[in-house]
């Protein structure tokens, strides 16, 4: 449900709204940005964590502009959070 609530925030809401206000440029560094910032107090969090995350919502900005539908970047996040969580627990 994470992946799912982020992305309509992200890419369903902060995207599509900077995107038609400022140009799609700002729109998705500045989307990128906030969910960097939403993982800001993840445990465990550092410096290069937050500009990897950026490069994660860039990543998933992507989706969103390929298909216009937020189908893919959710699938994407979900698929990064499953994937993670089982390789974070075994360190």
């Amino acid at each position: 449900m994470v992946g799912w609530q982020e992305e309509l925030l992200c890419r369903g809401y902060w995207l599509q709204n900077l995107s038609e206000g400022l140009g799609k440029g700002w729109g998705v560094l500045i989307s990128s940005w906030a969910f960097a910032v939403l993982h800001v107090l993840n445990p465990n969090v550092s410096p290069m964590a937050v500009f990897l995350l950026i490069g994660a919502g860039l990543f998933m900005a992507c989706g969103y502009l390929r298909t216009r539908q937020l189908w893919l970047p959710i699938g994407l996040h979900i698929g990064w959070n499953f994937f993670e969580g089982p390789c974070s627990a075994s360190r």
